[in-house]
C-alpha cells in the first residue's frame, strides 16, 4: 500500500493496478459466483477505468511540456 501513497505513484502505478483489479474482480464475481453486472456497476466501472486513464493521459502530457521547458543547460547567470 505504500506505493500508492507516495508523489506521483498514484497515477503511474496505482490507477492502472486498480483499473485491472477491479476488472478481475468483475469477471471473477461473474466466472465464480454467476454474479451478473448490472447496468450501475458497469457505468460506476467504466467512470472508474475512463477517469484514470484520464489522469495517465494528462500526467503525459504535463511530462512531455516540462521536458520541453527544460533544455539541459542551466539557466543565465550561472
Amino acid at each position: 500500500m505504500a506505493a500508492f501513497t507516495t508523489n506521483d505513484s498514484i497515477t503511474k502505478v496505482g490507477s492502472s493496478e486498480m483499473n485491472f483489479a477491479l476488472l478481475w474482480a468483475m469477471l471473477l464475481g461473474y466466472l465464480v459466483f454467476g454474479d451478473v453486472p448490472d447496468a450501475m456497476m458497469v457505468l460506476g466501472a467504466s467512470i472508474i477505468v475512463l477517469s484514470g486513464l484520464y489522469a495517465f493521459y494528462r500526467e503525459r502530457i504535463r511530462h512531455r511540456a516540462l521536458a520541453a521547458e527544460s533544455s539541459g543547460f542551466p539557466p543565465d547567470g550561472l
